[in-house]
């Protein structure tokens, strides 16, 4: 082989494996990164979101007085937090507690007065029955009497008839007598008969006129078997009391102050708001 050709060969294996170096780092410059790693475990995201609107509560109640008043308690502040039931604000309690206690007063008046017409009655009827039994014992008695003077009479006009006959002047004088016996015999009977009844009338009388007192007695303490709910007395002495109760406002339920109206001090209407309470 000439030298030109040997040159040659060698100055084309060269290009050659050149271009196949060339071509093979190009392929490894272009390839992709190899993939990245991490443990998985649970955390919480957080994004901030933005809107617009407005916030409503779940529930709200605006509370007054059933009654007007003074007011004299606020004890809470917009943005507190109550638990129902707790006393929240109050209004001048002066006129309503004196108004329960009259009615206690007139209560305790009416039964120890209707008391005492009961214990009368009880003793009107106690001495009904005694005097009216006392009449009967009476009148029996005059039964008896009369009862002994008739027979004995009987027996003098017979004896008088077997000695003298029924005839003569002295044994007419003596059957006169026996007839008059006999007839207020008769009148002592008829007396204890009508007797009876008038007796029977009389404790009658009182003894519904001691249940009419025992009546009205119970319905000074408690609803009686012939009284539908409370007593007059005791109604009243009721309405004093929850008027009193109201002179209070408590909280309906859990929940936060969101309003206050009134300063203590200030005088309010019936129904007028005072507060407002949400949840």
């Amino acid at each position: 082989m000439s030298a030109r050709r040997l040159t040659l060969v060698v100055i084309s294996s060269i290009v050659l494996v050149s271009a196949v170096a060339g071509y093979v780092f190009w392929r490894q410059s272009k390839a992709p990164d190899a993939p990245r790693t991490a443990a998985a475990e649970r955390r919480d995201v957080i994004q901030d979101v933005t809107f617009s609107g407005k916030a409503e509560p779940k529930a709200s109640s605006e509370l007054g007085f059933e009654y007007s008043g003074t007011v004299t308690n606020l004890a809470v502040s917009v943005g507190d937090a109550v638990s129902a039931g707790q006393i929240l604000a109050g209004i001048d309690s002066a006129t309503a507690s004196l108004e329960g206690q009259k009615a206690l007063a007139d209560r305790s008046a009416a039964q120890d007065k209707a008391k005492i017409a009961w214990e009368n009655s009880q003793d009107a009827l106690a001495n009904a029955k005694a005097e009216n039994a006392r009449k009967l014992e009476e009148a029996r008695q005059a039964v008896r009497d009369a009862k002994k003077e008739m027979d004995n009479q009987l027996a003098i006009w017979e004896r008088t008839v077997v000695e003298d006959g029924d005839q003569p002047a002295s044994s007419q004088t003596v059957y006169q007598t026996l007839l008059t016996k006999q007839t207020a015999y008769k009148a002592a009977q008829q007396d204890l008969a009508t007797l009876l009844k008038t007796v029977a009338k009389s404790n009658a009388a009182a003894a519904a006129a001691a249940q009419e007192a025992g009546a009205a007695y119970t319905a000074t303490t408690q609803a009686g078997p012939r009284t539908a709910g409370l007593s007059a007395v005791e109604a009243t002495a009721a309405i004093a009391t929850i008027k009193l109760s109201k002179t209070t406002i408590r909280a309906p339920f859990n929940g936060v102050i969101t309003n206050i109206e009134p300063a203590v001090g200030e005088v309010i209407t019936t129904g007028a708001s005072v507060m407002t309470i949400a949840t």
